[in-house]
């Protein structure tokens, strides 16, 4: 079964008003469910569908009078990273702190930023969240980093 996830519908919506709206629009193999925050536990303004017929949800615009979007479910291992702040838990498009240069850790963004990205292979010179040298933020490196991410991202 293939999974989407569902955009643009309020969270206070129920599940079985989302499955029964998909049904009316020839869907009826359809699995939902809501998701959850992984930190708060609470319902997201997002929907989970399993389905055998994924191309058919590229067709429905609208559920319950409202447009909505389909998109893949993005699979993912490691802590979600805004690129924002540089804090681990949420993505940039939920962020409203200020933005933190991933390259030294200052309060400017890391474009704007004076130092030279770090030659391929080579890492940044300081984390950005704790100051403490030798900076894994890339995807490559996370094994090493694992308990680095940790102490910034507690679980519970």
């Amino acid at each position: 079964m293939d999974q989407r996830v569902i955009r643009g519908l309020p969270r206070e919506m129920s599940v079985n008003d989302v499955k029964e709206d998909l049904v009316s629009q020839g869907i009826a193999d359809a699995e939902v469910q809501q998701m959850t925050s992984r930190t708060t536990k609470k319902p997201l303004p997002l929907f989970l569908v399993k389905t055998k017929m994924p191309e058919k949800l590229l067709e429905i615009q609208r559920l319950a009078m409202l447009t909505v979007s389909f998109e893949r479910k993005k699979k993912s291992t490691e802590p979600s990273q805004c690129y924002r702040c540089q804090r681990y838990g949420y993505t940039q498009r939920n962020c409203r702190l200020a933005e933190r240069c991933v390259k030294c850790g200052e309060d400017h963004s890391s474009t704007s930023c004076s130092l030279p990205a770090p030659p391929t292979g080579q890492r940044n010179a300081k984390c950005c969240l704790c100051g403490e040298d030798d900076m894994f933020n890339s995807s490559t490196e996370y094994a090493l980093s694992a308990q680095h991410i940790v102490w910034h991202y507690p679980i519970g």
